[in-house]
């Protein structure tokens, strides 16, 4: 999906993506581009029985800003595994929101590259989870520009009633933390003998 250079989107754009078997394995990819000085919400809600594999790209270009949903909330027999690739224009903003509230196995991975100096991006998720279930969230953002902002915030709720901090996801930059004093921090279950 594409949204034109300069367009302001007033209300979310919303794709729904509805699995009707688990024993059937499917593939997807989806590129969301939103072009350069664009204002954009994008969901994608993810719902049913599945095995699926997927692959979105979030292009924000230059000044663009850009929410991107992406809820996963299938039904208890569901695998997904994903890679979430966002890409940030120069003075672009990008707020990627990951929520992952049911699925037997889901497993995201989350992506940050800059194309150019005063990028932000911001990744926040969460996940619930009861005994039995897989569910993992991760993330990197790999950038060695000097003036580009990454921060990113996950937690969990397991049916362990406790959270347990982890180390943090793998955020490597120069830049300045726009939220001093509050450190990334992923959470989750302790692991069962």
């Amino acid at each position: 999906m594409s949204v034109p250079a300069g367009a302001d989107l007033a209300e979310p754009v919303v794709l729904r993506l509805h699995g009707t078997d688990a024993d059937a394995v499917a593939w997807g990819s989806l590129l969301v581009e939103v072009g350069a000085n664009a204002r954009a919400t994008v969901v994608v809600e993810h719902s049913g029985s599945a095995t699926y594999g997927s692959h979105v790209s979030v292009v924000a270009g230059d000044g663009a800003h850009v929410d991107f949903v992406s809820v996963q909330n299938w039904a208890d027999d569901a695998v997904h595994g994903g890679h979430l690739a966002i890409r940030v224009g120069r003075d672009a903003v990008v707020r990627g929101i990951v929520a992952t509230l049911n699925g037997a196995a889901v497993r995201l991975v989350q992506t940050v590259d800059y194309d150019g100096p005063g990028g932000d991006a911001e990744l926040i998720g969460a996940y619930l989870a009861e005994t039995g279930q897989h569910i993992e969230h991760r993330i990197l953002v790999p950038s060695i520009i000097a003036t580009v902002v990454a921060y990113a915030v996950f937690a969990a709720i397991t049916g362990c009633g406790v959270l347990i901090p982890s180390p943090p996801p793998h955020v490597r930059t120069d830049s300045p933390d726009p939220h001093p004093g509050r450190s990334p921090i992923l959470c989750g279950c302790p692991s069962r003998p």
